[in-house]
């Protein structure tokens, strides 16, 4: 049967419906319903079983600025998808978000223009924001039945961790800080709330025995705003807890300047337990991810030609020849390292929402960084 939810107006006096439960109630003179994903390449993710996507959603409808029914599904119901509504005539906003948050993660959504998560804990940590998706736009009710379906576009963006080395025993916990991304979304014009000082959201990966001795592969979300220039991420690698809850730092990264776009992935390759010193080596500017293009400046020994002497250990090639250094140019195929995408099969702590992720050809693209 599907979800029910009756409004009634008295006056100015807004009744707002925030209820997991199924009412018995009849059908409504409104049904709104997920039909899929809207991708910004303008192509469509025919979702139709939106479970596929996320885990929860939230239906939010507003009138004259205020919001007069909020009801939050679980994808275990078998109407996950789909709502009932029994409105009045007129005009109304629908908010729809969808996720896969853990525990009580539902949005608050009272603010179409900054809808806020609680996916992190009290103390600051937690698993932080799931792949999250939206939808926002003007409803119109009539005096006959109104049925409306609704493409969800990806609100989130992506940092993926991949480490070339593999995970030491020692380590039970990695923790993500993200400078400069933003805990809120306005849903209106799908983007991050910039607030200025804004600390770094906190997030961590608990990390048992099973991952042990293999490399890793974490991915993490985040609300991207306009106005974030400098995204700073550092990594911290964490011991187990001591018998007072406390534990050492074992290694550290720092990543600044960091590129990242709603509906891209931006993936950040290298060796993370090979050190446990502060190493803010990162490509500071995005046009240059794969270091092995710098090479190039060996073109730049073209200037030795003119001294025979020197370009006589190249000889061995083509002496007759001073033009043929150019070949070294072909060191370009160092590009390949970018290949270490293939860690892809390490584990993923990531697995932890309990909704599934979309594979990565759903997103719009991937930058690729070595570090």
């Amino acid at each position: 049967m599907l979800l029910a939810a009756c409004v009634l107006f008295a006056g100015c006096e807004k009744v707002v419906i925030d209820d997991e439960s199924e009412p018995d109630e009849p059908q409504g003179n409104v049904v709104l319903r997920v039909s899929g994903i809207e991708q910004m390449t303008g192509t469509v993710r025919n979702a139709v079983n939106i479970a596929d996507v996320c885990s929860r959603l939230t239906f939010t409808v507003y009138k004259d600025g205020g919001r007069v029914i909020n009801i939050n599904q679980k994808k275990a119901k078998d109407d996950f998808g789909e709502v009932n509504l029994t409105l009045e005539e007129g005009d109304y906003e629908v908010l729809i978000i969808g996720h896969s948050g853990l525990g009580s993660a539902n949005p608050d959504t009272r603010d179409p223009t900054d809808v806020q998560f609680s996916n992190l804990t009290d103390s600051g940590g937690g698993t932080g924001y799931s792949d999250t998706f939206y939808f926002f736009g003007n409803l119109s009710v009539g005096a006959g039945q109104t049925s409306q379906s609704y493409l969800l576009k990806r609100a989130s963006a992506m940092f993926r961790l991949v480490t070339t080395d593999a995970m030491p025993s020692t380590v039970r916990q990695i923790w993500f800080y993200i400078e400069g991304a933003c805990k809120g979304f306005d849903a209106t014009k799908g983007v991050g709330v910039y607030k200025a000082r804004e600390k770094p959201i906190p997030m961590y990966y608990d990390l048992d025995s099973s991952y042990d001795g293999k490399p890793l592969q974490i991915d993490v979300f985040a609300f991207i705003c306009p106005e974030a220039s400098n995204i700073k991420i550092t990594v911290r690698a964490l011991s187990a807890a001591n018998s007072l809850g406390e534990r050492d730092i074992l290694y550290e990264r720092e990543f600044e300047k960091v590129s990242m776009q709603r509906n891209t992935i931006t993936q950040y390759t290298g060796a993370l337990f090979g050190t446990n010193s502060k190493e803010p080596d990162t490509p500071d500017d995005p046009q240059t991810p794969d270091d092995p293009q710098t090479p190039d400046n060996p073109q730049t020994p073209d200037n030795p030609q003119t001294p025979d002497s020197p370009d006589s250990p190249d000889s061995p090639d083509n002496p007759d020849n001073p033009d043929t250094p150019d070949i070294p140019d072909t060191p370009d195929i160092p590009d390949s390292p970018d290949v270490p995408d293939t860690p892809d099969t390490p584990d993923t702590p990531s697995g932890k929402s309990d909704g599934s992720i979309l594979v990565d050809t759903d997103w719009l693209t991937t930058n690729n960084y070595t570090f």
